[in-house]
């Protein structure tokens, strides 16, 4: 499969996903209020995380497969389970969105970053590996030592979620910071 082909149908399904995010963002049907506009701010705020944290990934997704010249079955099925993964961030964010001091809303939030964090690490390995690339061509160091610090992130998050939910929504806003940072290219 061509590498444009892999991105094509990346963007149609992110492009799916925050139109899925958004339209599970509830405004209230009854009430035309300020009150009632203000008791949304939470789920608006858990939204606006989501949507920046899946167009992070889709910005890096990007950079990524600008150095890509070949792909293989690897690259194709860890782009999946990325996409997979992502798939279920609406799901979760809706749900934390309601009440971000229920635990099982907050643990669940935490547990899906999780994995859609590893599986970007993964899909940034498979690329590397069938390009032939060192971590300092093309893929910058930089993006290698932010995967880092957001897998101890999110493993973090989800230990503490479990006893503060609320923890899971400001961890991700650090997440989300971290990642807003503009990446230095490495110079091959």
């Amino acid at each position: 499969m061509s590498k444009s082909r892999i991105e094509a149908f990346t963007d149609g399904v992110v492009a799916i996903i925050i139109t899925i995010l958004v339209l599970d963002l509830k405004l209230p049907e009854q009430q035309h209020t300020w009150t009632a506009l203000w008791d949304m701010r939470m789920p608006f705020v858990v939204y606006v995380v989501s949507f920046i944290m899946i167009a992070e990934v889709w910005n890096f997704h990007h950079q990524m497969f600008a150095a890509v010249q070949e792909t293989n079955a690897h690259v194709l099925w860890a782009n999946m389970n990325l996409l997979f993964w992502m798939s279920l961030i609406p799901a979760v964010t809706a749900w934390y969105g309601t009440d971000i001091f229920a635990r099982p809303s907050g643990v669940l939030y935490a547990l899906i970053v999780l994995p859609f964090n590893i599986s970007f690490i993964i899909l940034n390995h498979a690329v590397q590996h069938a390009n032939h690339l060192s971590v300092k061509q093309g893929i910058s160091a930089d993006s290698e030592k932010r995967n880092g610090w957001s897998l101890v992130i999110n493993v973090l998050v989800v230990i503490v979620t479990f006893f503060y939910p609320p923890f899971a929504l400001l961890s991700m806003i650090l997440n989300v910071i971290i990642w807003l940072i503009p990446l230095r290219r490495a110079h091959s």
